[in-house]
């Protein structure tokens, strides 16, 4: 089986309202990511996600309440849903508080779907290089990390060896979106380098799984 990257596209600035902007995939998506940074948020204030108008749900937030507060959301659609072509990506706001969101597509071998597979968190008001290790159980897997930061974009703010990222200064703080480099089945370090500060992030592998088969009639 093999699990295949797309193409990772953002909204074009930060905003404190409605967050929309044209993404290209790169072929038939079988998997839409689609990441935010709420700065500032103590509470969910995104009402709603979609792909090409289809629904996206959410599969995790976390949410720190003290310290830089903020959010990071992370929203799946798997490939049953995804329309094809270049889609428009809507994320409706319930705040005012700043934002900020990206896209990335996936595709699968034929006949396979894809499931975010294992997450790793952090939420802390003070840790310095933030890093752990994401447990692939042997699957072969895209990995990729949401996250906020207490840091100020211009001092200090880098993805680990193997990461690429994208970052979005939020003035007092840093949100990002990183992708690990390399599609593989062994485990992975997540996290970024940075002087303690806060540190808020969910990191993800997303993997196929075989389609189900239904029972033989006899």
């Amino acid at each position: 089986m093999a699990i295949h990257y797309g193409a990772t596209t953002n909204a074009a600035a930060k905003d404190t309202g409605t967050l929309t902007w044209t993404h290209v995939p790169s072929g038939n998506a079988d998997g839409v990511i689609i990441a935010i940074v709420q700065d500032v948020a103590t509470i969910d204030q995104v009402s709603s996600v979609t792909y090409g108008g289809v629904t996206v749900p959410k599969h995790q937030s976390v949410t720190s309440t003290t310290g830089e507060t903020a959010q990071v959301d992370l929203y799946f659609l798997d490939g049953n849903s995804v329309p094809s072509g270049n889609q428009t990506v809507t994320i409706n706001v319930s705040g005012a508080d700043q934002k900020m969101a990206w896209c990335t597509t996936l595709y699968s071998d034929a006949g396979k779907t894809l499931t975010v597979r294992n997450t790793g968190t952090f939420n802390s008001t003070s840790l310095a290089n933030p890093s752990a290790v994401l447990n692939l159980n042997a699957n072969t897997s895209y990995v990729g990390m949401v996250f906020h930061s207490g840091i100020n974009q211009n001092n200090g703010i880098a993805p680990l060896a193997g990461w690429t990222g994208y970052e979005i200064d939020f003035n007092n703080s840093t949100g990002g979106y990183y992708s690990y480099n390399t599609i593989a089945s062994a485990n992975v370090t997540y996290g970024w380098s940075q002087n303690a500060d806060d540190a808020l992030a969910i990191a993800f592998a997303v993997t196929e799984s075989a389609p189900s088969q239904s029972p033989s009639s006899r």
